[in-house]
């Protein structure tokens, strides 16, 4: 369970430094107030975790966490989504 969950971080900074490579504060900063009030927001981004996928943020991809219980893919994304500066 620990070894999944530390490949599931691993996979979303590596995602991450990827995007944060590609946008600057400004553009990442309006990309998050453009979806700001979407109730489905957390749906969508539980279901990229687990497929995995490539071309959302760059072509690097971020492969499928189909082994990781959706209960810890939730709480990470709600944990994401919580985030403020």
């Amino acid at each position: 369970m620990k070894f999944v969950f530390a490949g599931l971080v691993s996979a979303l900074l590596v995602v991450g430094n990827a995007a944060a490579a590609s946008l600057d504060t400004a553009a990442a900063e309006a990309m998050m107030k453009k979806d700001k009030g979407d109730k489905d927001a957390p749906a969508k981004l539980v279901k990229k975790v687990k497929e995995g996928g490539a071309g959302v943020w760059g072509q690097v991809p971020m492969p499928p966490n189909v082994t990781t219980p959706d209960a810890d893919v939730k709480a990470l994304v709600d944990w994401i989504l919580a985030l403020k500066k």
